[in-house]
């Protein structure tokens, strides 16, 4: 068709944009079916196109003409369009007595096509023709709004077919006294549905109606009646049906809840192949091929699970790629950066790892480049397509998929894949001899291929003998069963309103048949043969009747004709909800059953004893009772058995002052992160971790090599040294700049600006204070500038806290020698009494407690110093608002005053008057210490890592977050949906005074 099109496309007349679009190609399909139906061909449509002067109508006649024309010569005497099969049995049976001296039966149809009359008008000649009606025997056809119209039509055209072919009066047999329903209401509901009449009969309780909440309460109402009916009424699931008018509705939410009920079923569903798969593999491939190589349509393909590469080998280079964002040619390239991301250097294990992720890229690769040279020197893409697939052994992969199946015992996913395989050659082969050596790109070839798979289907029959059947009413040719569910029964959607298909409206295709030409049902029979469908629903039980509809899943449903149709006939009808029912009536299967009792144990447990017990009995069970017991209890994380903790964190946990901050903040949290190590994928980019390592590394630099002449470096100069260390870090970092793109540089280089001004400020700090930078990143580890502080147990064993500091200043003042530690921020970080007191800012007192100890005793440069504060630099950009206008000094004073430290300053009149410029907030209280209570809170870090490492060791792990004004816990927590945050208890802290905080941490230090 599309090729029909292609040919066709400068003689159209209506469709002249995008004609061979596949929207339009489908178009043409349906409206060509409606054609070959009716026996409609290119000349008959050319000849029509003259008795009409809209020239819209006529313009699609038109291009259907020379389109049906094209398409007809292109399958001549190479294919059998599938449409035309009833045309060639006539041809064959014209010249034919074949049914001559035969009794023919045909059973209960409600419509035929041009071309089944033709063939019906055949065999009406040479036998005796009986054929059955659903209907009464009166075939006046007068009322649209009849379940009986679409059939009375029929009936009536085949009784004037016999008139008219002199054939011998045809004898209506009425059949009396047929037994079909047990159930009256049903059989009153047959003789009276859609009579337009108000009737007022008496319901028993064999209709049922019921609106449900949404589709998932209305598929348990159907799954618990129908284990009612089996478990109490001694049905089987064979005598029960389901029925609705659009399957693929309720297809997905179905399965999971029969399944969940242990329900038996046969779908009687066409599903469609593009999802399956074999088709995923080859439209992904074909799609890496179009989009030069796109990781996403790369993993599709690689996910199917038809390719030679095992899954734990695409997590490998999926999580690879991910990192380090690789798309289009850089699959072609050998993979040469580090497995571990940014800032990791490539030692044995981490090049092993390189070298096993380009091996697996080459065993993805290889195929797709022998692939791309067979498409450029053959040139025939079906016989290229099949070898790449051979490439990638897919036939022996399904042969493997379908064993696995078969000693499973799924009989019918094994079947399917062996059909999928046969559907696709068969597609192939088609494709190769009508492509023969015409020449189509790759992207034409791709769309062709998906509009004939997409046409296609696979349907199974029912596996067992004892089964729920579940249909479609327009598809199932439905019997008698003891029990019906009729799902869906909403407004709109059973029965529903059809819209026209194709080419032509409702209004074009009645002015159609009005000039003699009848291509498909128009609006009004359509609707006639919705309510044939609703009819053959509501009467295929004969005992129970279950209607139902959900009324509010996205929207607001109401229901449809159906419900109005037996409230008229039985008015005393009443309407069911999920609030009619207990809840108790429910329990039909163990799993739901299961549910059911977990949600009960939130609130009253009275009566659940015998029913708790039944599952605690079942190991499976047991587990999710109690992890539901501890979620709805509200009981703490916990390890049950306190060696497990010892396991997992060590018998002696070495610690970082972060990890110290972690734990406060939420213990799960570091549970998480430190214990189970969970590490989320991260993209490499400049994001605000790597700008604040740069940031330090830029500020490390260079004022560990110029601090002492920082005063005669001139801004040219600044600018130059800045480079170079940018440079520096990007290849300690980042590897170097090959493969870095123009952004990448801008976001570094543009680093320069803040640090001009981060400079020039410590120029006029530096001026202002006594105090001068003496270490940068000072390690304090076993192995560093100064040993880490050793904290004892209650057991007897020893934990420590390592780290590194940004900046030690120092000043001696003769008698007195202080030291102060200066920690780099690239955010807003605030320095708060009450946020240590809990834990959360505890990296800086824990670092200035080791080095005061280490002072005593340690390196010459620190030996003597005592503490004199400990603050935050924010080395940022700032940001100033000026309402007037003012010069380059008044700017230069209002950034200066942004990016004054914060923290806390030993209240000494040596301190301050050494350092008052440059620290912010010194004259508040609140944030200066005397000697003794700089003590206390130096003293309180060990208080704080010594029960931090006691509740590792005794499992103590509790997933309760500490709330501040400025500190919010679980606000970017990744593992919230583990902890279930929103149900546990916040740790909200209260706001207390200075004097407070200190009291109670003098009281914790004293007590430990």
């Amino acid at each position: 068709m599309k090729m029909a099109i292609k040919k066709c496309e400068k003689k159209l007349k209506f469709f002249t944009k995008n004609p061979s679009s596949i929207e339009t190609v489908n178009m043409f399909s349906e409206t060509f079916k409606e054609f070959k139906n009716f026996g409609i061909d290119a000349d008959k449509l050319h000849e029509i196109s003259k008795n009409f002067n809209n020239s819209t109508l006529k313009n699609k006649i038109h291009d259907s003409s020379i389109v049906l024309d094209e398409y007809a010569k292109i399958i001549k005497n190479r294919f059998i369009d599938p449409l035309d099969e009833l045309e060639i049995l006539y041809k064959n049976l014209v010249d034919t007595s074949f049914f001559k001296n035969f009794n023919v039966l045909i059973d209960e149809f409600y419509s035929f096509s041009s071309s089944q009359i033709k063939i019906l008008k055949l065999i009406m000649t040479q036998s005796d023709v009986s054929i059955t009606f659903k209907c009464e025997s009166e075939f006046e056809v007068n009322n649209l709004n009849s379940w009986q119209y679409c059939v009375k039509k029929t009936a009536m055209s085949l009784y004037n077919l016999a008139k008219s072919l002199n054939l011998s009066e045809i004898n209506i047999i009425k059949l009396e006294n047929v037994k079909l329903f047990k159930a009256p209401e049903i059989e009153i509901l047959e003789q009276n549905i859609f009579e337009n009449i108000n009737k007022n009969f008496k319901i028993g309780e064999n209709i049922l109606i019921y609106s449900a909440q949404n589709t998932y309460d209305e598929l348990d109402f159907v799954a618990c009646n129908i284990r009612k009916l089996v478990v109490e009424k001694n049905y089987r699931y064979g005598e029960i049906v389901v029925i609705t008018r659009n399957v693929e509705n309720y297809e997905r939410i179905l399965r999971n809840t029969f399944k969940k009920y242990d329900i038996p079923y046969f779908l009687d569903f066409p599903e469609l192949l593009l999802h399956k798969n074999l088709f995923v593999f080859i439209f992904s491939a074909l799609d890496c091929m179009i989009s030069n190589f796109d990781s996403e349509h790369v993993f599709k393909f690689l996910k199917s699970g038809l390719s030679n590469v095992n899954f734990e080998e695409i997590s490998i280079i999926e999580n690879y790629c991910f990192m380090w964002d690789i798309t289009g040619d850089a699959w072609f390239v050998e993979f040469i950066n580090s497995p571990e991301g940014f800032g990791f250097k490539s030692g044995k294990e981490s090049l092993k790892k390189l070298e096993e992720i380009n091996e697996i890229r080459n065993k993805i690769i290889d195929p797709f480049v022998r692939f791309r040279k067979r498409i450029y020197s053959d040139n025939h893409l079906p016989t290229s397509l099949y070898k790449f697939l051979l490439d990638f052994n897919v036939p022996e992969n399904i042969r493997n998929f379908c064993g696995k199946f078969l000693c499973r015992d799924q009989n019918r996913a094994a079947e399917e894949q062996a059909r999928l395989w046969d559907i696709f050659i068969d597609v192939l082969d088609e494709f190769s001899y009508s492509l023969g050596d015409q020449k189509i790109t790759l992207r034409s070839f791709s769309e062709l291929l998906r509009i004939a798979v997409k046409s296609a289907d696979i349907s199974f029959i029912p596996q067992c003998a004892d089964e729920i059947v579940v249909a479609s009413v327009q598809r199932m040719r439905l019997g008698t069963f003891r029990a019906a569910f009729v799902v869906g029964a909403a407004e709109d959607e059973f029965p529903k309103n059809l819209d026209s298909t194709g080419i032509f409206t409702n209004f074009e295709k009645q002015s159609l048949i009005k000039a003699g030409v009848e291509i498909s049902e128009n609006s009004e029979e359509l609707w006639a043969k919705e309510l044939f469908y609703v009819y053959n629903a509501l009467t295929s039980a004969s005992e129970k009747l279950f209607i139902s509809w959900s009324s509010s899943d996205e929207i607001t449903k109401y229901p449809s004709e159906i419900v109005g149709e037996i409230r008229k006939i039985f008015p005393q009808v009443r309407l069911y909800r999920r609030c009619d029912f207990y809840e108790e009536d429910m329990l039909w299967s163990e799993k739901p059953t299961l549910e059911f009792l977990i949600k009960k144990f939130a609130g009253e447990k009275e009566n659940l004893e015998n029913l708790s017990k039944y599952f605690e009995n079942n190991a499976q069970y047991k587990i999710i009772l109690d992890a539901a017991n501890r979620a709805c209890e509200n009981r703490d994380f916990k390890f049950k058995n306190p060696l497990n903790a010892r396991l997992l964190f060590g018998a002696t946990p070495s610690l970082s002052a972060s990890q110290i901050e972690k734990f406060y903040s939420c213990s799960f949290d570091y549970f998480c992160t430190y214990g189970l190590c969970i590490k989320q994928r991260k993209k490499n980019k400049f994001d605000s971790l790597e700008h604040g390592l740069m940031m330090h590394f830029l500020l490390e630099k260079i004022l560990s090599r110029y601090a002492s002449r920082l005063e005669n470096i001139t801004e040219k100069f600044l600018v130059k040294e800045t480079e170079k260390i940018i440079n520096e870090f990007v290849k300690l970092r980042f590897g170097g700049w090959f493969g870095k793109s123009k952004r990448f540089k801008h976001m570094l280089f543009k680093q320069i600006i803040p640090i001009k001004i981060i400079v020039q400020s410590m120029k006029f700090f530096m001026n202002s204070s006594k105090f001068l930078p003496v270490k940068h990143e000072l390690n304090i580890s076993e192995r560093g500038d100064i040993s880490p502080i050793e904290i004892k147990l209650q057991d007897g064993s020893f934990t420590c806290v390592e780290g590194k500091v940004d900046r030690i200043d120092i000043v001696d003042c003769g008698t007195e020698k202080f030291f102060r530690i200066v920690d780099y921020k690239t955010g807003s970080k605030k320095f708060s009494l009450l946020e240590y007191f809990y834990g959360l800012s505890a990296q800086m007192f824990i670092y200035a407690n080791a080095i005061s100890k280490a002072a005593s005793k340690g390196p010459e440069w620190l030996k003597g110093a005592v503490p004199a504060g400990v603050f935050y630099f924010p080395a940022i950009k700032p940001v100033i608002n000026s309402k007037t206008k003012t010069g380059a000094e008044a700017n230069f004073i209002k950034i200066v005053r942004e990016l004054r430290m914060n923290g806390v300053a030993l209240q000494h009149e040596k301190i301050q008057s050494m350092s008052c410029e440059e620290i912010c907030n010194s004259r508040d209280k609140t944030n200066l210490m005397d000697s003794k209570e700089l003590k206390i809170m130096l003293d309180y870090s060990e208080y704080l890592i010594k029960t931090m490492a006691e509740n590792i060791k005794n499992g103590e792990i509790y997933a309760s977050p500490t709330i501040t004004k400025s500190h919010k816990s679980c606000e970017w927590c990744k593992f919230g949906a583990v902890c279930a945050s929103e149900k546990i208890k916040l740790s909200t802290v209260r706001e207390m005074t200075k004097d407070e905080i200190l009291e109670k941490m003098k009281r914790k230090i004293e007590f430990v």
